[in-house]
């Protein structure tokens, strides 16, 4: 199963490098003017949709001045909420300006569709009805979405690596599954460098990269890629994360839904479907017990699971879906993955306007001073030694037991006759040194294998001991622009769905002289 990363209009592509050359930007952030709360995930928009982005948690929003026509009004939308238009000069330049919305809610008996009031059903048969719907209700034919994409990690409140790419995504239609058939393209993408950058933390998934309290089989580090595979509607075939699972039988059995009434997206009246997941086979919906996400544990720990979704009060289309999980620790819950998506009508047929997922990551914590590893080996023919070389001093006890090294060469096991160090250095020597390294070169060091273990350094730090901090992913993509008629993606223009964006070689966590775009569109990237 494959995912392919695709190309854009000129257009776009002009403007999103306009964007990345200057640091201008517009800060804002939207509350509710009944409430006084935060209104996440509104979407800010140019009148003319070349360039939008989505409110955070916080309501807050940055977006390049550069983005949008100084002529034009910006638009900010939010489900449930009036339409606002507002324009560059109500921004305050040195600041973040805040602008209020004002809530948009109509009673059920007071909406008619086409004449007639809404039919009374109860919410679990209007969602059983929105997600056996899906192929129906959305487009099978093929289209294309071209975009704004963003990626960054939130380390406690600081924002790390942003990273920003223009892509289009080529989809054949509902009919046809999106992991195997959509092909992506990327034609331009870069690290913000507006905000910190801190490259020992662009990491894969896998052994370096976990979710705590979960699982995921993907290992790559395409943050793009991870995001589509989250969107249970448009893999609605599919095994989507937990605990929707499968969307047309396990997200019904597996939830109560409640009936919170009417909202308007667009002027379309939609039902305001709550949800919370329940333990299967019981009549349990509030905080429970299960095994944890992660395959290899069973140790168990307590979730919560819940959301909104919105369906469209006559075509039962789904228009938006909200999905939290989180984890009851014993002083508060922590938040562990939110998927956040909207689709909207054009034309009659919904097509994907954002999609938002983050989740909780623990990484390794490489510039951690108390991080203890083996950083070269040096082959010394003067003494006739092999020198293992540490980042710190090492504890003289900790290095005086043979079995700790086992080192090959040219798949033959070394023996070895003394241990001496100084310092950061630890010095082998080994037997029958002139016969195995007389012509070593240093374009041999592939052919030597070093392995070392129960070594400690002078604070006392076991060796390859890393330590892990906790971090949100964010993977966020807006739709610009959607064609039903358009020439569809050279694969040669795709790109690896496991690297990441930008990646590179790297070794212990250390900075890296250059990054290689995932596209064979884009060259090197000195960074």
């Amino acid at each position: 199963m494959k995912f392919f990363l695709c190309f854009l209009t000129l257009q776009i592509t002009c403007a999103f490098y306009s964007i990345a050359q200057q640091q201008e930007f517009l800060k804002g952030q939207i509350f509710d003017s009944k409430t006084q709360l935060p209104v996440p995930f509104a979407t800010v928009t140019s009148s003319d949709k070349d360039f939008g982005v989505i409110t955070n948690e916080n309501g807050s929003f940055i977006m390049p001045k550069s983005s949008v026509d100084a002529n034009l009004p910006i638009i900010i939308r939010c489900v449930g909420y009036e339409h606002k238009a507002i324009k560059i000069s109500d921004f305050n330049p040195s600041g973040v300006t805040v602008f209020h919305i004002n809530p948009k809610e109509y009673l059920i008996d007071e909406v008619k569709v086409s004449g007639k009031r809404l039919e009374s059903k109860s919410p679990h048969e209007i969602v059983s009805l929105a997600v056996n719907s899906i192929e129906k209700n959305y487009p099978r034919d093929p289209f294309l979405l071209s975009g704004y994409y963003r990626d960054y990690l939130k380390l406690n409140t600081n924002y790390l690596n942003l990273f920003e790419a223009i892509v289009e995504v080529e989809d054949k239609g509902f009919g046809t599954n999106e992991i195997d058939d959509t092909k992506i393209r990327l034609t331009y993408g870069d690290f913000n460098k507006s905000f910190m950058l801190d490259f020992t933390k662009v990491i894969d998934y896998g052994k370096n990269k976990l979710i705590p309290f979960g699982n995921t089989r993907y290992t790559g580090g395409n943050e793009f890629f991870f995001l589509l595979q989250h969107n249970p509607i448009r893999n609605y075939k599919e095994k989507s994360f937990d605990f929707i699972k499968y969307i047309q039988s396990d997200f019904l059995i597996d939830h109560k839904f409640k009936n919170a009434g009417i909202e308007y997206i667009d002027d379309t009246p939609c039902y305001k479907i709550e949800f919370i997941y329940k333990k299967p086979g019981s009549d349990d919906f509030n905080w429970g017990n299960a095994k944890r996400v992660s395959v290899e544990e069973t140790s168990r720990i307590n979730y919560k699971a819940k959301g909104n979704i919105y369906i469209q009060a006559e075509t039962y289309k789904i228009f938006r879906l909200v999905y939290q999980v989180y984890y009851d620790g014993k002083s508060n819950a922590v938040k562990l993955w939110e998927l956040n998506l909207e689709y909207r009508d054009q034309n009659g047929l919904p097509y994907l306007n954002y999609i938002s997922f983050n989740n909780l990551v623990e990484i390794p914590e490489w510039d951690d001073k108390r991080y203890f590893y083996h950083r070269s080996t040096e082959v010394d023919k003067q003494n006739k030694t092999l020198n293992l070389i540490f980042n710190n001093n090492v504890n003289p006890v900790s290095i005086s037991n043979f079995k700790n090294y086992r080192l090959e060469y040219d798949g033959n096991r070394l023996k070895i006759d003394n241990i001496t160090f100084a310092d950061s250095c630890v010095s082998l020597s080994i037997r029958d040194f002139d016969e195995l390294f007389g012509s070593f070169e240093m374009r041999y060091t592939g052919r030597l294998k070093v392995k070392v273990k129960n070594i400690e350094d002078c604070y006392g730090n076991k060796l390859n001991d890393v330590k892990s901090i906790s971090a949100y992913q964010y993977r966020e993509f807006f739709v610009n622009d959607v064609k039903k008629d358009f020439q569809s993606i050279n694969p040669n223009q795709c790109i690896d769905q496991v690297r990441s964006m930008i990646h590179y070689i790297k070794k212990n966590g250390e900075i890296p002289n250059g990054a290689y775009f995932n596209s064979p569109l884009i060259g090197t990237n000195n960074m």
